[in-house]
């Protein structure tokens, strides 16, 4: 499996930013997906999304300082996909924050 890791440092502090982050947003701001359905599953939510025939769901926990989401069952472009988005001060410090994503 690859792994690849993205990290930028935004103007807003991290409660800002937590804010304005939610499982459908995420996938939005990714840009490969539209997001055509949300599902509470448990204290998971699913997002269902496609992009040019391709349809596939991702199932978002979160947690203390983001998110972990992985694409459910064999259905999408991927074998398995987990990834972790995570917010975080920049430096240590309390602004700006830091928001990144591995996976």
């Amino acid at each position: 499996m690859r792994e690849a890791a993205v990290e930028r440092v935004l103007s807003a502090s991290p409660p800002v930013v937590r804010r304005r982050l939610d499982p459908a947003t995420l996938v939005e701001y990714e840009g490969s997906f539209d997001v055509v359905g949300v599902a509470e599953d448990g204290g998971d939510t699913v997002v269902h999304a496609a992009a040019a025939g391709l349809e596939l769901s991702l199932r978002f926990r979160p947690s203390e300082d983001g998110y972990y989401y992985t694409q459910e069952g064999d259905a999408g472009p991927f074998d398995a996909m987990e990834t972790w988005v995570t917010v975080a001060p920049a430096d240590g410090g309390r602004e700006p924050a830091s928001a990144s994503a591995r996976g």
